[in-house]
């Protein structure tokens, strides 16, 4: 419920009780997203020491707090701590539980396990837009996004626990870095979140890591001036949105396989190249029909890069802090996500024309492609992927 793909069903609503501009909403919504991915951290810490299952329970209980509040707000104040806590809770901390239990517990076949947990974003671009748009055809918005919050948090209480609950190996961190242990225990070196950030593979692979969430929110926040550098209908943009989550969903089903064949660390270099091709058609594809290429490209890029970063991480640092690596990789993606409209906002106020900012974004994901190539497996790797570049 704390995404923006959902959130921006409801905002328009929200601003017109409140009389709200949409500059303010921005303020309100970046310096919420940026607090919710500093918290985020410290989730990941808790993550590594906690139960999943107390966790889950948590965490659902705050995106109800902030779904009553997102609704009730009389004041732009109570519309930013809303905020905060959808995103804190629902985007940031609920996804987290996902993704980092299960890297966490899958080894062999982690790939496919996480593509398959990762559906469920690609699944809400596609069908919680509209299902919203329907629904507030019979209904207030507020009741609208309070009847979508309880059935969809119903599910995650019920199902999400029903489902785990047989398996301590999943829900219990200690547990799950034994078992991890005993049967990969010769491939697997487990780092401390601080050695991590130490390493020459996460400081030169850091600039590849934010350029994903940076432009697809700048790219899907500033449609309109997109629409208007090229001349197409924004209509027609807006209906792309959808076939961009579609082509995300149907990627998202078969990256795993590619994962687990190939490994996470050997694909994470040119994830990337979907989507310089994609903004490249953007740039200078002159038929407005060419921009359903356009979204098939970085979709295909956003779904690789989603399944190939959660299995990444477990591969090269281990699972026993899982937690905390991971939620350190998502405040660089949430503040990249979050600063990424801001930085575009001050280029296009300034009159640096669409055409130039997409050129050198380019330009940038091709240089952090080859830097991320190039980049040195931790040092427990590193003898391995030598004697295969030898072979």
């Amino acid at each position: 419920m704390g995404q923006t793909f959902l959130l921006a069903a409801f905002v328009p609503f929200l601003m017109a009780d409140l009389g709200m501009s949409t500059g303010d909403f921005g303020i309100i919504y970046g310096t919420a997203t940026l607090l919710s991915a500093a918290c985020l951290v410290g989730v990941g810490v808790m993550l590594d020491k906690l139960d999943l299952r107390l966790m889950t329970v948590l965490s659902t209980a705050l995106l109800m707090v902030g779904a009553y509040l997102f609704t009730h707000s009389a004041t732009p104040f109570m519309v930013g701590v809303s905020i905060f806590l959808l995103r804190f809770a629902g985007q940031g901390t609920l996804s987290k539980i996902s993704s980092v239990g299960t890297s966490r517990y899958f080894i062999e076949n982690r790939g496919k396990a996480v593509s398959i947990t990762g559906l469920g974003w690609p699944s809400g671009e596609v069908l919680l837009p509209a299902s919203a748009v329907l629904i507030m055809g019979a209904l207030s918005w507020q009741s609208t996004f309070m009847l979508m919050s309880g059935v969809m948090m119903a599910l995650v209480l019920v199902l999400g626990l029903i489902l785990v609950w047989p398996y301590d190996e999943f829900y219990d961190p200690v547990k799950s870095a034994d078992k991890v242990d005993r049967e990969h225990g010769d491939s697997i070196q487990h780092y401390t979140p601080w050695s991590v950030l130490k390493t020459a593979y996460y400081s030169m692979t850091l600039p590849f890591g934010i350029i994903g969430p940076f432009l697809i929110t700048c790219l899907f926040l500033f449609q309109g001036a997109v629409a208007e550098f090229k001349g197409w209908d924004i209509k027609m943009m807006i209906f792309g949105l959808s076939f961009f989550g579609i082509v995300r969903l149907l990627v998202g089903l078969f990256a795993g396989d590619l994962v687990d064949k190939f490994t996470a660390r050997r694909m994470y270099p040119f994830v990337h190249i979907p989507m310089m091709l994609g903004v490249a058609v953007l740039l200078y594809a002159p038929h407005p029909y060419l921009m359903f290429v356009y979204f098939a490209l970085i979709a295909t890029s956003t779904g690789l890069s989603a399944v190939t970063s959660t299995s990444l991480w477990p591969e090269l640092y281990g699972t026993r802090y899982l937690g905390t690596i991971k939620s350190i990789a998502m405040f660089v993606g949430i503040g990249a996500s979050a600063l990424g409209p801001m930085i575009t906002g001050y280029f296009l106020k300034i009159n640096i024309d669409v055409g130039t900012l997409l050129f050198w974004s380019i330009v940038y994901m091709g240089a952090a492609s080859v830097l991320t190539y190039f980049a040195p497996y931790p040092k427990h790797l590193a003898p391995r992927r030598a004697k295969k570049e030898k072979s």
